[in-house]
């Protein structure tokens, strides 16, 4: 098992890296959130803050994710949403401004500006880890108990991943 997990990851690196585009058909890829906490100061004044920090797994060997070339989005839901329309939060990261690094990705300069966010990386040297902060957000005051996140790469879309929340403090974190 330990060998089909080290080639995904392989596999996504060195698609990754070279840059290679061709259709793809299906999610190649889960996500796995690790760490995700939403904090706010008890009421929604654009203050509050998003961090996420999930595994990227690849489930297919012939993905061809290239996150600097494809649009990419993230959404997170109250529950099962079959779109992002009705996020709480959502982000979309354009083609270009994803820049390669010698750890995978980050976002550039151009992509900060745009989207406001403070970092956003992806990075591939281990595993697959993606991981970002947006601190100029504006949360409604919720339940965010039942919180689900989706991950969209060009046409690969990992479908909705629950991401079991507990309130803690001035704010929500994953288990």
């Amino acid at each position: 098992m330990r060998g089909a997990s080290t080639f995904a990851v392989v596999g996504l690196v060195a698609v990754m890296l070279v840059g290679a585009l061709a259709p793809t058909a299906s999610a190649a890829f889960e996500v796995r959130p690790q760490k995700v906490r939403l904090l706010f100061g008890g009421r929604s004044t654009g203050d509050e803050k998003v961090h996420f920090d999930a595994n990227i797994v690849i489930t297919s060997e012939t993905t061809t994710i290239d996150p600097t070339h494809e649009r990419l989005e993230i959404c997170l839901t109250l529950g099962f949403e079959h779109s992002c329309g009705d996020a709480f939060y959502r982000v979309e990261i354009l083609p270009g401004e994803l820049s390669p690094t010698h750890h995978g990705f980050a976002l550039n300069h151009a992509g900060k500006e745009r989207t406001g966010l403070e970092k956003f990386s992806i990075r591939t040297e281990v595993g697959s880890r993606l991981t970002f902060d947006d601190r100029r957000v504006t949360l409604p005051i919720a339940d965010y108990s039942t919180t689900h996140v989706r991950l969209v790469i060009g046409d690969d879309d990992s479908g909705q991943v629950p991401i079991p929340m507990v309130r803690v403090g001035n704010g929500w974190a994953s288990n």
